[in-house]
């Protein structure tokens, strides 16, 4: 699989170019492809990207909880929640969401903690 991420984010699979779905898929795997200043570029960054353009947000989420990248993996979430939401699986939004929001508030992200707000009332 190969990204390009100069101008518009693209992914191909043997030359032919991959749908990435909606633009907070998009974005996440933009986020992911990006180069980290602490952290040096390693095979479980191109993993997480991996499974957001196949779709998969709760497995991104898993990786990147092992990478350790606490911000990161907060957005991983919400977005994977929304899917969640989105797709009648809302038993599982409040336990996926837990984590997010307690790094949400202890950063002071109102923007994150208002959409993730949102998302829970959505699956309440």
């Amino acid at each position: 699989m190969e990204f390009r991420i100069l101008g518009s984010l693209e992914a191909r699979e043997g030359g032919a170019p991959l749908t990435l779905g909606g633009a907070k898929q998009r974005a996440l795997l933009a986020v992911l492809l990006r180069p980290h200043s602490s952290q040096p570029r390693r095979r479980p960054w191109l993993e997480a990207a991996r499974t957001i353009a196949d779709g998969d947000l709760a497995q991104s989420v898993e990786i990147v909880a092992r990478i350790g990248a606490h911000s990161v993996e907060a957005y991983a979430r919400l977005r994977a929640a929304e899917e969640l939401s989105r797709t009648g699986r809302l038993a599982e939004v409040h336990d996926l969401l837990e984590p997010a929001l307690a790094f949400f508030r202890h950063v002071g992200a109102t923007r994150y903690l208002a959409q993730a707000d949102k998302v829970l009332a959505g699956a309440a």
